[in-house]
Protein backbone atom coordinates (compact mmCIF):
# COMPACT_ATOMS: atom_id res chain seq x y z
CA UNK A 1 0.00 0.00 0.00
CA UNK A 2 2.69 2.45 0.86
CA UNK A 3 4.60 1.94 -2.41
CA UNK A 4 0.81 2.43 -4.04
CA UNK A 5 0.90 5.94 -2.19
CA UNK A 6 4.42 6.88 -2.79
CA UNK A 7 3.75 6.60 -6.81
CA UNK A 8 1.03 8.41 -6.99
CA UNK A 9 2.67 11.25 -4.95
CA UNK A 10 6.40 10.80 -6.68
CA UNK A 11 5.69 9.04 -10.27
CA UNK A 12 8.27 6.26 -11.00
CA UNK A 13 10.10 6.46 -13.79
CA UNK A 14 8.81 4.21 -16.83
CA UNK A 15 12.22 2.36 -16.79
CA UNK A 16 11.89 1.72 -12.80
CA UNK A 17 8.67 0.82 -13.23
CA UNK A 18 9.14 -1.98 -16.51
CA UNK A 19 12.46 -3.10 -13.74
CA UNK A 20 9.92 -3.73 -11.15
CA UNK A 21 7.98 -6.20 -13.51
CA UNK A 22 10.75 -8.13 -14.47
CA UNK A 23 11.91 -11.52 -12.52
CA UNK A 24 14.70 -13.99 -12.58
CA UNK A 25 13.19 -16.11 -15.36
CA UNK A 26 12.87 -13.28 -17.47
CA UNK A 27 16.51 -12.80 -17.17
CA UNK A 28 17.03 -16.12 -18.65
CA UNK A 29 15.12 -15.47 -21.61
CA UNK A 30 17.10 -12.15 -22.49
CA UNK A 31 20.61 -13.95 -21.91
CA UNK A 32 21.96 -14.81 -25.52
CA UNK A 33 26.10 -14.30 -24.79
CA UNK A 34 28.01 -13.68 -27.98
CA UNK A 35 31.43 -12.88 -28.78
CA UNK A 36 31.79 -9.09 -29.74
CA UNK A 37 35.31 -9.01 -31.46
CA UNK A 38 35.79 -5.40 -30.68
CA UNK A 39 38.91 -6.71 -28.01
CA UNK A 40 41.84 -9.31 -27.53
CA UNK A 41 40.83 -11.67 -26.41
CA UNK A 42 37.13 -11.18 -27.86
CA UNK A 43 34.72 -9.98 -25.05
CA UNK A 44 31.81 -11.87 -24.01
CA UNK A 45 28.47 -9.88 -24.28
CA UNK A 46 25.49 -11.20 -22.60
CA UNK A 47 22.29 -9.40 -23.20
CA UNK A 48 21.48 -7.22 -26.13
CA UNK A 49 21.31 -3.44 -25.32
CA UNK A 50 18.98 -2.28 -27.77
CA UNK A 51 16.07 -4.96 -25.86
CA UNK A 52 13.92 -2.45 -24.25
CA UNK A 53 14.08 -4.42 -20.79
CA UNK A 54 17.89 -4.59 -21.17
CA UNK A 55 18.02 -1.06 -21.64
CA UNK A 56 16.24 0.00 -18.83
CA UNK A 57 18.29 -2.06 -16.43
CA UNK A 58 21.53 -0.93 -17.42
CA UNK A 59 20.27 2.59 -17.47
CA UNK A 60 18.21 2.11 -13.86
CA UNK A 61 21.47 0.27 -12.17
CA UNK A 62 23.87 2.75 -13.87
CA UNK A 63 22.10 6.39 -13.08
CA UNK A 64 19.69 5.38 -10.37
CA UNK A 65 21.59 2.50 -8.25
CA UNK A 66 17.94 0.69 -8.75
CA UNK A 67 18.74 -2.41 -6.03
CA UNK A 68 16.38 -4.78 -8.60
CA UNK A 69 18.08 -3.94 -11.46
CA UNK A 70 21.43 -4.77 -9.99
CA UNK A 71 20.11 -7.66 -8.68
CA UNK A 72 19.07 -8.88 -12.28
CA UNK A 73 22.16 -8.03 -13.75
CA UNK A 74 24.18 -9.24 -11.43
CA UNK A 75 21.30 -12.82 -11.45
CA UNK A 76 22.55 -12.62 -15.45
CA UNK A 77 26.23 -12.59 -14.82
CA UNK A 78 26.65 -15.66 -12.09
CA UNK A 79 24.69 -17.73 -14.52
CA UNK A 80 26.44 -17.28 -17.54
CA UNK A 81 29.51 -17.87 -15.40
CA UNK A 82 28.52 -20.63 -12.99
CA UNK A 83 28.26 -22.37 -17.05
CA UNK A 84 31.53 -20.71 -18.36
CA UNK A 85 33.49 -22.09 -15.34
CA UNK A 86 32.02 -25.64 -15.40
CA UNK A 87 32.02 -26.23 -19.12
CA UNK A 88 36.10 -24.93 -19.60
CA UNK A 89 38.11 -27.77 -19.37
CA UNK A 90 41.13 -24.79 -19.72
CA UNK A 91 40.02 -23.38 -15.99
CA UNK A 92 40.43 -26.38 -14.34
CA UNK A 93 42.60 -26.11 -11.64
CA UNK A 94 43.11 -21.99 -11.88
CA UNK A 95 42.28 -19.43 -10.08
CA UNK A 96 39.66 -17.45 -11.09
CA UNK A 97 38.72 -14.04 -10.18
CA UNK A 98 36.55 -11.38 -11.06
CA UNK A 99 37.03 -8.02 -11.72
CA UNK A 100 34.95 -5.06 -12.18
CA UNK A 101 36.11 -2.21 -14.55
CA UNK A 102 36.69 0.58 -11.93
CA UNK A 103 35.24 4.27 -12.31
CA UNK A 104 37.49 7.72 -12.13
CA UNK A 105 38.14 9.31 -9.08
CA UNK A 106 36.08 12.00 -9.94
CA UNK A 107 33.19 10.06 -11.59
CA UNK A 108 32.71 7.82 -8.79
CA UNK A 109 32.90 11.08 -6.23
CA UNK A 110 29.76 12.37 -8.64
CA UNK A 111 28.21 9.39 -9.15
CA UNK A 112 28.63 7.93 -5.42
CA UNK A 113 29.03 4.46 -6.53
CA UNK A 114 30.53 1.87 -8.97
CA UNK A 115 27.49 0.03 -10.89
CA UNK A 116 29.47 -2.40 -12.28
CA UNK A 117 30.79 -3.47 -9.07
CA UNK A 118 27.81 -3.29 -7.24
CA UNK A 119 26.83 -6.41 -9.58
CA UNK A 120 29.70 -8.03 -9.75
CA UNK A 121 30.11 -7.67 -5.99
CA UNK A 122 26.94 -9.66 -5.90
CA UNK A 123 27.41 -12.37 -8.75
CA UNK A 124 30.73 -13.48 -6.92
CA UNK A 125 28.75 -14.29 -3.65
CA UNK A 126 26.38 -16.28 -6.08
CA UNK A 127 29.02 -18.32 -7.67
CA UNK A 128 31.65 -18.16 -5.32
CA UNK A 129 34.44 -16.72 -7.03
CA UNK A 130 36.51 -13.95 -5.58
CA UNK A 131 35.95 -10.79 -6.29
CA UNK A 132 38.67 -8.20 -6.23
CA UNK A 133 39.40 -3.97 -6.91
CA UNK A 134 42.98 -5.10 -8.66
CA UNK A 135 42.18 -1.94 -11.35
CA UNK A 136 42.21 1.42 -10.44
CA UNK A 137 41.21 4.42 -13.28
CA UNK A 138 44.36 7.03 -12.69
CA UNK A 139 42.87 9.22 -15.14
CA UNK A 140 39.64 10.35 -16.18
CA UNK A 141 38.55 10.96 -19.32
CA UNK A 142 35.70 12.47 -21.21
CA UNK A 143 32.57 10.37 -22.33
CA UNK A 144 32.59 8.33 -24.73
CA UNK A 145 28.98 9.04 -26.27
CA UNK A 146 29.73 11.74 -29.30
CA UNK A 147 33.46 10.08 -30.08
CA UNK A 148 34.18 7.47 -32.75
CA UNK A 149 35.71 4.37 -32.28
CA UNK A 150 39.49 6.03 -32.74
CA UNK A 151 38.69 8.88 -30.66
CA UNK A 152 37.31 6.38 -27.69
CA UNK A 153 40.38 4.34 -28.43
CA UNK A 154 42.60 6.98 -28.04
CA UNK A 155 40.38 8.41 -25.04
CA UNK A 156 40.80 5.28 -22.66
CA UNK A 157 44.30 4.27 -23.70
CA UNK A 158 46.76 4.55 -20.42
CA UNK A 159 43.44 5.21 -18.37
CA UNK A 160 43.95 2.12 -16.25
CA UNK A 161 46.49 0.54 -13.69
CA UNK A 162 46.45 -2.62 -11.98
CA UNK A 163 48.12 -4.46 -9.45
CA UNK A 164 50.58 -6.89 -9.79
CA UNK A 165 48.21 -10.22 -10.69
CA UNK A 166 48.97 -13.67 -10.88
CA UNK A 167 50.50 -15.82 -14.19
CA UNK A 168 48.33 -18.85 -13.18
CA UNK A 169 45.11 -16.84 -11.82
CA UNK A 170 42.04 -16.35 -15.01
CA UNK A 171 41.20 -12.94 -14.41
CA UNK A 172 37.08 -12.21 -15.54
CA UNK A 173 37.05 -7.87 -16.17
CA UNK A 174 33.46 -7.15 -16.46
CA UNK A 175 31.90 -4.20 -17.62
CA UNK A 176 28.43 -2.93 -18.20
CA UNK A 177 27.94 -1.71 -21.58
CA UNK A 178 30.63 -2.57 -24.55
CA UNK A 179 30.39 -0.39 -27.78
CA UNK A 180 33.72 -0.37 -29.46
CA UNK A 181 35.40 -2.24 -26.92
CA UNK A 182 37.32 1.18 -26.11
CA UNK A 183 37.44 0.77 -22.15
CA UNK A 184 37.67 -3.19 -21.77
CA UNK A 185 40.92 -2.95 -24.42
CA UNK A 186 42.23 -0.56 -22.14
CA UNK A 187 41.58 -2.67 -18.58
CA UNK A 188 42.74 -5.73 -20.83
CA UNK A 189 45.93 -3.74 -20.95
CA UNK A 190 46.56 -2.86 -18.04
CA UNK A 191 46.03 -6.28 -16.95
CA UNK A 192 48.27 -7.61 -19.03
CA UNK A 193 50.80 -4.97 -18.10
CA UNK A 194 50.60 -6.62 -14.23
CA UNK A 195 51.60 -10.17 -15.79
CA UNK A 196 48.23 -11.50 -16.21
CA UNK A 197 48.05 -13.83 -19.03
CA UNK A 198 44.68 -15.08 -18.89
CA UNK A 199 41.89 -12.91 -19.69
CA UNK A 200 38.27 -13.14 -19.98
CA UNK A 201 36.25 -9.92 -20.96
CA UNK A 202 32.51 -9.94 -20.45
CA UNK A 203 30.16 -6.79 -20.81
CA UNK A 204 26.92 -7.22 -19.12
CA UNK A 205 25.72 -5.99 -22.35
CA UNK A 206 26.56 -4.74 -26.14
Amino acid sequence: MWNTILDLIFPPRDEDVLVRSLAPEDIHQLLSPRLVESTIPSTISLLPYKRKRVKALIHECKFYKNKKATRLLAHALSSFLTEYVLDRVELAGRNIVIVPTPLSLNRYKERGYNQVANVTNIASKTCSLPHKHILAKIRHTKSQVALNRKDRLRNQRGAFMAEKVQRNTTYIVVDDVTTTGATLSATIEALQKAGARHIVPIALAH
